[in-house]
């Protein structure tokens, strides 16, 4: 899988949109590369956001398309902002694995690697969350102190 489009998968989403979702692409823009290789649609009714799994996400430990997509689905009845799903494809033959195509949201992509910014978690949320869950460690007396010898 590449992390760009080449024109042979430029060709092939254009025939996937207009077969899938009756619209006509007119421009391709990749955003990002890092997880997913995420692209912005922008179709004769609207702009869409497409993710795909790169090599990074073949690993155990992320989620599939079909679950990604499955999630956002219910998501859609409920006060979560979230992209609502538009489509999945599951046609390896389109860009080389599936992908999922939701609606576009205001906001910025956040380069692999770097720190979110906030509204975000910092990165001692999780400990401060233990400790609210929790409580603090255990506390330990000082140690008692023996002579030496005999």
């Amino acid at each position: 899988m590449s992390v760009s489009l080449d024109e042979r998968e430029v060709t092939a989403l254009r025939a996937w949109v207009a077969a899938e979702l009756d619209e006509r692409v007119a421009e391709c823009e990749v955003l990002a590369a890092g997880l997913n290789l995420v692209v912005r649609l922008v179709t004769t009714n609207g702009e869409y956001v497409l993710r795909r799994p790169t090599e990074l996400r073949a690993t155990p430990g992320f989620v599939d398309t079909q679950t990604e997509y499955a999630v956002l689905e219910r998501l859609v009845s409920t006060d979560v902002p979230a992209p609502r799903p538009v489509a999945h494809c599951r046609d390896e033959s389109v860009l080389g694995a599936p992908f999922v195509v939701t609606t576009h949201l205001d906001g910025s992509v956040v380069p692999l690697g770097s720190p979110l910014p906030p509204p975000y978690p910092p990165p001692a949320a999780p400990e401060r969350l233990l400790h609210d869950l929790v409580g603090p460690p255990p506390t330990r007396p000082p140690p008692t102190p023996h002579p030496l010898g005999g």
